[in-house]
């Protein structure tokens, strides 16, 4: 497997210059001399962020690890880590995060873990961070709208953003639940002259296997009656893990010292935070920034909203993707020295 190619290096460099770019922009339009602000920032508000984000990770981690115990399967925490980072660092660098199911797969064959069992993990936190953003939001908008201060635009593209997720999560569970949408995808696929060209029946049997055993193994893994522990504590792992990565907002706001809607601050990444990141530019780079600068303008004074929003991405974006380079360079090392 070819680890990164020149076109992942082109995404993370392009990701990081939009990035930037946008941030500049920001900046120039609402206070180009907001960097002064910085000097309210205290190094404790900076060591409680870090925190913050390694237990955020940490709690990620331990999700994975009684997935695959619960699937009989034993993994080192370390590597654990590694891998997890590493899945952080191929969402945040490909379009859609698409480098991450493949990712996912091929480390945990390198363990002898059956493809099945990888997807498992993958569609597993899929799932349960999609029971979190499909349900959540529309509770908010219902319930909450006042709270949260939301109204005009702001207002009916939060409506937007929530019935996306909750689609995405209907599709989701009904895929998991009914395998013959995906088998009689693979069998349309076989039936194409693409397929019959490079003769990719055998293939094609075995991915139906493979989604048969999936599956099962899924209902078996998740069953209410067999294992209420595993799936609430699935559910509770990716609360905690979504409430940490919310926290960092409101941190940054008491560390600038701005009075601030603790609540709507939440609330409103809650809504919007998984739409946005979600698309065909990596980590929806230069899209997040001005999203949340729309998002955040009613709580933050415009002097102000440019350093904000710089210090938001770069504590929820730039610091994640430098942690977990770090973690897939310890990954490649590893494999690359069992290949000498």
């Amino acid at each position: 497997m070819s680890y990164l190619n020149k076109k992942n290096y082109i995404y993370i460099l392009l990701t990081i210059f939009i990035s930037f770019f946008t941030l500049y922009i920001i900046f120039k339009i609402t206070n180009e001399n907001s960097l002064v602000y910085l000097k309210r920032l205290d190094a404790k508000y900076i060591s409680i962020i870090m925190a913050v984000i390694f237990s955020s990770l940490f709690i990620d981690t331990i999700r994975v690890s009684e997935l695959l115990n619960a699937m009989g399967e034993d993994l080192p925490f370390w590597y654990l880590i590694k891998f997890n980072l590493s899945m952080f660092f191929i969402t945040a660098v490909t379009p859609f995060g698409s480098g991450s199911l493949p990712l996912a797969i091929y480390l945990f064959n390198k363990k002898k873990i059956a493809p099945n069992k990888g997807l498992m993990i993958f569609t597993s936190k899929l799932l349960f961070s999609g029971i979190f953003f499909g349900t959540i939001p529309p509770i908010l908008l219902i319930f909450f709208r006042k709270q949260i201060q939301m109204n005009g635009y702001i207002l009916y593209f939060g409506l937007l953003a929530s019935c996306i997720s909750t689609f995405l999560l209907i599709v989701m569970i009904y895929i998991i639940l009914k395998p013959e949408m995906v088998i009689a995808v693979i069998r349309w696929f076989n039936s194409l002259n693409l397929s019959k060209k490079y003769n990719l029946d055998r293939y094609c049997q075995i991915a139906i296997d493979e989604t048969i055993e999936y599956n099962k193994r899924f209902k078996e893994l998740f069953s209410v009656g067999n294992n209420f522990r595993l799936l609430s504590g699935q559910l509770v792992y990716s609360v905690v893990y979504w409430i940490l990565f919310y926290s960092i907002a409101p941190i940054i706001l008491i560390a600038l010292k701005i009075h601030f809607n603790w609540f709507a601050v939440v609330a409103r990444q809650f809504i919007f935070y998984d739409v946005l990141s979600y698309n065909f530019i990596p980590s929806g780079a230069g899209i997040m920034e001005v999203g949340f600068t729309a998002i955040f303008s009613h709580e933050v004074p415009k002097a102000m909203l440019g350093i904000f929003i710089g210090i938001w991405r770069f504590f929820t974006y730039h610091v994640y993707l430098l942690i977990s380079s770090i973690g897939f360079s310890l990954t490649l090392r590893e494999y690359s020295s069992q290949k000498v």
